[in-house]
């Protein structure tokens, strides 16, 4: 991949710090624990966003690395993360699952009246917000035992999905 790295080196082909989970005014989203949480002190834990491609391009690389080794699976810790609520990238992915799987008569009966405009901040939407970030926490599961098994056909992902029980 093109980047940063080098004339030798690999290198993501974006800034790492894009990749994290943001608000819809850019703002770094913490996950679970808070940024620094007091058992990671001096350390930091950062969430990336399961939509940004420059992500899921590296964890998918890593994850055929994993399989080249020989293991049979992955355990993908903090896999039900929030999902993303608001950068550009979940905003395109929202408004394009709702689309895929909504005509407008089930939209409006599904959030109780009409739908001024299909985002991830319309309150109205909170329900398909939910169903979404499951179906991403899917999709991305999926994504990643696939990687594994271009090398391994019997590759498994094992995730902790934490809050995805919400929807």
């Amino acid at each position: 991949a093109e980047g940063t790295g080098g004339k030798d080196k690999p290198s993501p082909p974006t800034d790492p710090t894009d990749w994290m989970l943001k608000t819809a005014k850019g703002d770094r989203i913490d996950v679970g624990y808070g940024y620094t949480p007091p058992y990671f002190d001096p350390l930091h834990r950062y969430g990336a966003c399961p939509n940004n491609p420059s992500w899921n391009q590296f964890s998918a690389a890593i994850v055929r690395l994993i399989a080249g080794c020989g293991y049979d699976g992955v355990f993908v810790d903090n896999a039900g993360g929030i999902g993303g609520d608001g950068c550009g990238h979940c905003q395109a992915a929202f408004i394009k699952w709702v689309s895929e799987h909504f005509d407008e008569a089930t939209l409006r009966q599904a959030c109780g009246g009409d739908v001024a405009e299909v985002s991830l901040e319309n309150p109205s939407l909170v329900r398909l917000r939910d169903r979404w970030h499951v179906a991403v926490l899917r999709d991305r599961l999926a994504m990643l035992r696939e990687a594994g098994r271009e090398i391994n056909p019997k590759f498994r992902t094992f995730p902790n999905v934490g809050r995805f029980q919400r929807a």
